[in-house]
């Protein structure tokens, strides 16, 4: 999502002849006063590090490889920000595409005024090289001896094959960055657009050098970028500038245009080898689905058991991706593949069994957003399935385990996306449509003369919250038993149940007894009623937030409690009350009545908006501040005296 606070500019670099211009750095160990003495971050001030330099220079050599040299030169300003002497440096090493070399580094640990500093130097037993996967690989080193108040310095050489793994350049970091630079050179007779995206009140240099086919970006003063909560992907926010090819020369002088639409994209893709042309009709060992599937008319039902099907026969390799490598009839005889190649053969069996299906391809929420102003490719992060039922959409990625074929995964919403399709002129826009967080909290519970409440609980769940519950109680239960305990005052959980009424589509429900101390006070108890809704804290308490907020979806949790008193109790009920946002997007209300010796407390939370722009963050910290304070307000339990 775009606000009105950020700004994207986008041009043309326009190649007629090579050449190099280097701008002027500090060298290699020589330090300014300023950056010796330099103890906090001005615009920062409670930052742990800071990025003194980051520069790098990219270039071309004969054979048009994109040859990268890279700076970075850090201070560390108190103990926290130590960690930042362990260098990460992430290549794409498959078939040797990118090579990391000449990496070399130090630290300098100033001594005062008038003293000579000592330098200790990196040495080479001391750098790693680590796999990661199959596609990338890291290089990790430590900077020696570290302490507040060290500047360290390291800088690399990266090789890439061609142009193609032109990245983007980032000017913020997670610390702040009193300056950041990037020259970058093009190849002759190629044209490559780029886009800046950065805040307005944030200042660049652009400098394009068309002589020497150049341009030379600059930003300073950039403060860290820290993870808030509900918010996207970093990169959404983080002042960057990308790239992508936009024409070049053919041998006969014609300039060729290359995908500057979304439907010219779409249908180029379409006709890709390793993607919308990867569709196979005559896979391998389908016998068993089609017994699965014999006698079954609704394609509603086939779509189901054959999304079922895909998840239990086939293994996620833990990879991203958009295309597949290897041809789906590979992919089908290893039943094991990266999350596009799988999804590519769910899109393939729904043509088989006669379900309208097509590759999609997305940027989930924590990979980043696709502008829909800019046909990028590089925006999206892997392929999911498309398909179309009697004029009903459904989107599914095989890889999500834990989420049913009618709702839309979760990291996919308040996203765009590109369906593979030669007719498609537009990207989607993915919401969560009807669908919502739904939950329904039951207690019954009594309190003994002691001052002890004992009980049942039952939660009912639908949509997200079925995902959501099922995937934590699946993959650990006994730690998620654990964390309703802690984070619910401290009950004790006992007997703890779970089951899924409908394998597809149904609801989810847990239920188990608890139990717990009021901790009576000469015959007072202070009852927090506030239970099992998992909203116990405020999200949003600082002051200043820097990114949008995105909930994905709507949200809707209902708590009903029934306690049962003992005899001659008396009550100090607060009022019943409800607090709203000024739009009435947000809705959190409590209601409590007496009926004999039975006390009935009814929370009730709703959010019907799902992304709020930045600058409706005082709205949003209001509204829980108000939520919470309501909902702690203790309700006030007299116990009859023993006799």
């Amino acid at each position: 999502m775009i606000t009105g606070k950020s700004i994207l500019i986008t041009f043309f670099i326009s190649i007629y002849s090579s050449g190099f211009c280097q701008p002027v750095f500090p060298e290699k160990g020589i330090f300014s006063e300023d950056e010796l003495r330099l103890k906090e971050c001005t615009f920062e001030k409670d930052a742990e590090a800071i990025i003194l330099l980051d520069e790098a220079t990219s270039n071309h050599d004969d054979e048009y490889r994109l040859i990268t040299k890279r700076r970075i030169r850090i201070k560390i300003l108190n103990e926290k920000g130590l960690n930042w002497a362990n260098i990460i440096i992430p290549y794409y090493s498959k078939d040797k595409f990118e090579t990391i070399s000449d990496v070399e580094g130090f630290t300098y640990n100033y001594k005062g005024t008038g003293q000579a500093g000592e330098m200790i130097t990196l040495e080479k037993k001391q750098i790693f090289t680590e796999k990661v996967n199959d596609r990338f690989s890291n290089i990790k080193f430590a900077l020696p001896s570290v302490s507040a108040g060290s500047i360290i310095e390291y800088w690399y050489t990266s090789e890439m094959k061609h142009y193609g793994g032109l990245r983007s350049w980032d000017f913020q970091s997670e610390i702040p960055i009193l300056k950041s630079a990037y020259l970058l050179t093009i190849i002759p007779n190629t044209e490559f657009s780029y886009i800046v995206s950065k805040k307005i009140n944030y200042d660049i240099l652009i400098l394009p050098l068309k002589k020497t086919g150049q341009i030379y970006f600059e930003m300073n003063n950039i403060p860290g970028l820290k993870n808030e909560p509900f918010m996207n992907a970093p990169k959404d926010y983080i002042q960057r500038v990308e790239f992508q090819l936009s024409s070049y020369k053919s041998v006969y002088g014609v300039t060729m245009k290359v995908d500057d639409t979304w439907n010219r994209l779409a249908k180029d893709l379409s006709q890709d080898e390793e993607l919308g042309s990867a569709m196979k009709k005559d896979l391998p060992g389908l016998d068993p689905l089609r017994t699965l599937l014999a006698g079954e008319t609704s394609l509603q039902k086939k779509l189901a058991i054959i999304y079922k099907y895909v998840q239990l026969n086939f293994s996620w390799n833990g990879l991203d991706s958009k295309y597949t490598s290897e041809g789906l009839k590979k992919i089908m005889e290893k039943r094991n593949g990266t999350s596009g190649e799988l999804n590519l053969v769910m899109v393939n069996l729904l043509q088989i069994f006669g379900i309208e299906a097509y590759p999609l391809l997305v940027a989930e929420r924590s990979f980043g957003n696709v502008d829909p102003r800019f046909p990028l490719i590089d925006r999206f992060n892997k392929t999911v399935v498309y398909a179309v039922i009697e004029e009903k959409t459904f989107i599914l990625d095989v890889t999500d385990k834990y989420c049913p074929p009618d709702i839309i995964p979760y990291p996919l919403l308040n996203t765009y996306a590109l369906v593979v399709n030669k007719n498609t002129k537009e990207l989607t826009n993915i919401n969560a449509d009807n669908t919502a967080f739904n939950s329904h909290i039951t207690l019954n519970s009594k309190i003994a003369k002691e001052g002890i409440l004992s009980g049942t609980a039952s939660i009912w769940n639908k949509q997200y919250a079925t995902q959501h519950y099922t995937r934590l109680i699946k993959e650990n239960e006994p730690a998620f038993i654990k964390n309703v305990e802690e984070e619910n005052q401290n009950i004790e959980v006992i007997n703890f149940k779970s089951n899924i009424f409908s394998s597809d589509t149904g609801s989810f429900i847990f239920q188990f007894d608890f139990k717990k101390d009021l901790h009576d006070n000469s015959g007072f108890i202070l009852l927090n009623y506030n239970l099992l809704t998992g909203l116990l804290k405020n999200p949003f308490t600082k002051n200043i937030r820097f990114t949008d907020i995105n909930f994905g979806y709507p949200y809707s949790v209902i708590s009903e409690h029934i306690i049962e008193l003992p005899e001659g109790t008396k009550l100090d009920l607060p009022v019943d009350k409800t607090v709203t946002t000024p739009k009435k997007d947000m809705l959190a209300s409590r209601k409590f009545e007496k009926k004999g010796n039975k006390l009935f407390i009814k929370i009730e939370i709703s959010r019907i908006a799902t992304f709020y722009p930045v600058n409706a963050y005082s709205v949003l910290q209001l509204f829980y501040k108000d939520m919470l304070m309501m909902f702690n307000e203790p309700v006030t339990i007299k116990l009859a005296k023993n006799n």
